[in-house]
Parts: structure tokens; C-alpha cells; sequence
């Protein structure tokens, strides 16, 4: 197992190890611990920029999901040109493809927000770096196939993350953290993007696969 962590931007103090020891956790506890993951913070201007790219919304979200399983368990090529996906996260999973005889371990790439992700935080009444935490589960709990477009599936979802973050702080995570996202619907946190096949039409026209819809959860 292996997380690579990398911030992007300077107005939010993020710690590496602590986003590493979080990934790391939800990877074993969602029996992925042969899988390896990427995890990116960056600003409001970044993410605007992938989601519109992407997502056709030109409007900063607070975390980004791209699945980067490379043909694992789909019948797909093992080395597709990973889509959707920064420029490093991309060069690894090529890197790693041609380094093994059957799919990659590389399970995808988690982008985070951070300004956005501190502006939550205000209004909740919590840590940035907590807030932070949960996105990273968000996105992470996506890749795996969990979903929540319905209240029952969100309600799952939550708990797992509750679950998860218990066990890596040793004392339950503060109710307030999931205040209003059964209640807003569908994707109320994350938008999830598994990376598209590569396809030789232009880029303007690649869409993602499947979308957790949401962005603006609290507005």
C-alpha cells in the first residue's frame, strides 16, 4: 500500500503524514490494502478549473474523485491513458502500468479543496484539517463504489465515514460534520469521475463515466 500526498496551494497549513495515516486506515478498513492512492490539495481556482474541464460546471467544488484503476477487474487495457488527472498523478500510473504484467495498484487520485474545505469548516464549527479529513474519506469511499444519490445509500455512506474517522482520532468525529447533506440530496459532498477510456476525439469532448453530482453542499 502506498499513498502519495502532495498540496498545491499555500493559504491552508496541510500535514502530509496526517492525510497519509487517514488514507492509509480507510484503505485497510475497505479491504484495499493492496491498492495505492494519490492525494491532492489544491485551491478554489484549480478545482474550478478541472471541474468545469470535466464536469461542465464552472464552479469550485470541495473534492474530486478520479478512478484510476486502470482495467483492474473491468476487462479493460491495463496501461489506458489515465484522463482527468493531474499531470504527475497521470506519469506515475503510466510509470507503474509499465512496470507490472497484469492491472495497476493504482486505485485513483482524491482532489481536494482546500478553500473550500476551510469555509465549510467555519461554518461547522470544526477543524480545517478534520474537514479535510472527511473530504479525503468522501472521495476515497467513491472510488470504492459507495454512492449516495439516495437518502438510504447517503445515510451508509455517512456512517462509514464515521466509522473510519473514529478509529483513526480514537473518539468519535462530531455529529455536525454531516449537518444538511441527507437533506440538500444527491452528491451533497463530492463529485466522483472514474477516467475515461482514451479516446481519439477531441478533448473538449471526453465526459466522465459516472457522477456523484454536487458540488455546493452547504450554500
Amino acid at each position: 500500500m502506498s499513498v502519495s500526498v502532495r498540496s498545491r496551494q499555500r493559504r491552508v497549513r496541510v500535514s502530509a503524514s496526517r492525510l497519509g495515516a487517514v488514507a492509509r486506515s480507510a484503505l485497510s478498513s475497505l479491504g484495499r490494502r493492496d491498492r495505492d492512492l494519490h492525494v491532492t490539495v489544491v485551491g478554489d481556482r484549480e478545482i474550478r478549473r478541472l471541474h468545469e474541464r470535466y464536469l461542465g460546471r464552472r464552479r469550485a467544488t470541495d473534492v474530486l474523485a478520479f478512478d484510476l484503476g486502470l482495467g483492474a477487474g473491468t476487462g479493460a487495457s491495463p496501461r489506458p491513458r489515465p484522463v482527468g488527472v493531474s499531470r504527475r498523478a497521470a506519469s506515475l500510473a503510466r510509470r507503474e502500468s509499465r512496470s507490472l504484467d497484469g492491472p495497476s495498484r493504482l486505485l485513483g487520485e482524491v482532489i481536494i479543496s482546500a478553500d473550500t474545505a476551510a469555509r465549510q469548516a467555519a461554518r461547522l464549527g470544526v477543524a480545517v484539517a478534520l474537514e479535510i479529513d472527511l473530504l479525503l474519506l468522501h472521495g476515497l469511499l467513491h472510488l470504492v463504489g459507495y454512492d449516495d444519490h439516495d437518502p438510504g445509500q447517503a445515510r451508509l455512506m455517512h456512517e462509514r465515514e464515521r466509522e473510519i474517522l473514529a478509529r483513526v482520532r480514537r473518539r468519535p468525529p462530531p455529529a455536525r460534520l454531516w449537518t444538511g447533506l441527507i437533506e440538500q440530496g444527491p452528491g451533497a459532498r463530492a463529485v466522483a469521475t472514474p477516467a475515461p477510456r482514451p479516446r481519439r476525439a477531441p478533448r473538449s469532448r471526453r465526459r466522465p463515466i459516472r457522477v456523484a453530482v454536487n458540488p455546493d453542499r452547504r450554500p
